[in-house]
């Protein structure tokens, strides 16, 4: 949604409005001899460090591209920026701790699946020894013992005999 014009310079006959949250456009009101002649332009705003969701990982491609415009940086002669952040120094230092950063992150991610496959033999091997465990019980005890509901059977004894189901006589069965 367009927000209203608004005069950005008293001296020119241009207006500035909000095309969208990272546009801005500039209308531009020039005379001829034939009458005014409107010169749209927009351009896109930087996105706030606020507005950015840091959260969540950037896309290979989006990587990609930020190395291939750093490695293309090495072509422009003059470069001198305002901003310390933006010099070659400091980009060729965050490039380098992002690079170290990735390859921490999938020895960790290495590790990580490592320790968990031996967690999981480990949990399977306790398993299984405890089921051993649990038919010795009941092979040494008896399965009508007290040590068969310590280890968290049922004894025999305990268990529910099944019950038949009586059937409801029919006017069918009757007649035969």
């Amino acid at each position: 949604m367009r927000s209203p014009l608004k005069p950005f310079s008293a001296a020119t006959t241009g207006f500035l409005f909000e095309q969208s949250p990272y546009q801005l456009g500039i209308v531009n009101l020039g005379e001829t001899a034939r009458g005014y002649v409107v010169r749209f332009a927009t351009f896109p705003l930087p996105t706030p460090a606020a507005m950015t969701d840091t959260t969540r990982r950037l896309a290979p491609k989006r990587i990609d591209e930020d190395v291939q415009a750093l490695n293309s940086l090495r072509a422009i002669a003059n470069y001198a920026p305002m901003r310390p952040e933006a010099s070659y120094q400091a980009l060729q230092q965050a490039y380098q701790a992002m690079r170290q950063s990735q390859q921490d992150e999938v020895l960790m991610e290495v590790t990580f699946k490592a320790t968990r496959d031996r967690a999981r033999a480990a949990e399977w091997e306790f398993h299984n020894a405890v089921l051993a465990m649990k038919q010795s019980v009941v092979g040494q005890f008896g399965p009508n013992s007290d040590e068969i509901q310590a280890i968290g059977y049922t004894r025999a004894s305990m268990r529910k005999r099944s019950s038949r189901k009586k059937t409801l006589a029919t006017d069918e069965d009757l007649s035969q």
